[in-house]
């Protein structure tokens, strides 16, 4: 559906050749870099609203309880969520946009359209910036491949973080992935 418009093919459609080296390193210590500044940004939201019952139960839900666990919630947050999350706010939503107003705005655009999506109001502004960030990394690249990279890291950060976590410190919303 994404490209069925275009006569380049999905994989032309997206730029999904391979990555280049220098980029891909770039955005990986970008992608690492941001964690702690977006996540302390979010902490501030956090602490102004409070735990949400729904939320903290959902993550409970999803936390690993084992190895086997681990790499079944690895797979389904950090490869499936990551990929389904970017093909449809880079590579659908903000190129509608971008095809209808400037790059940037765009960008910033489907960022918010992205944390809205989230549904947890404490996270929309850490969350709008990762989805500015990942929206930067497809406008200057006009590939896929480094939003989902970004994306991935950044999910696999947060399942380290809650995988460490214990069940009373999640309660507690002493941990918030």
């Amino acid at each position: 559906l994404l490209s069925r418009s275009s006569t380049l093919g999905f994989a032309r459609e997206f730029s999904f050749a391979r990555p280049d080296f220098k980029t891909s390193g770039l955005v990986v210590v970008i992608a690492i870099a941001a964690i702690l500044p977006v996540e302390a940004f979010s902490s501030v939201f956090e602490r102004m609203w409070g735990p949400d019952a729904d939320y903290t139960s959902f993550i409970l839900s999803i936390k690993p309880k084992g190895p086997a666990s681990f790499a079944f919630v690895a797979i389904g947050i950090v490869l499936v969520a990551a990929v389904t999350e970017e093909l449809l706010f880079r590579g659908f939503i903000q190129r509608i946009f971008q095809r209808n107003m400037s790059g940037p705005l765009a960008v910033v655009l489907a960022g918010i359209l992205f944390s809205l999506a989230h549904f947890n109001p404490p996270m929309i502004p850490g969350t709008a910036a990762l989805g500015v960030l990942f929206g930067y990394f497809f406008y200057r690249t006009g590939s896929l491949w480094y939003p989902i990279a970004g994306h991935a890291i950044y999910n696999l950060t947060m399942l380290v973080r809650l995988d460490a976590a214990t069940e009373e410190e999640i309660v507690a919303a002493k941990i918030v992935p």
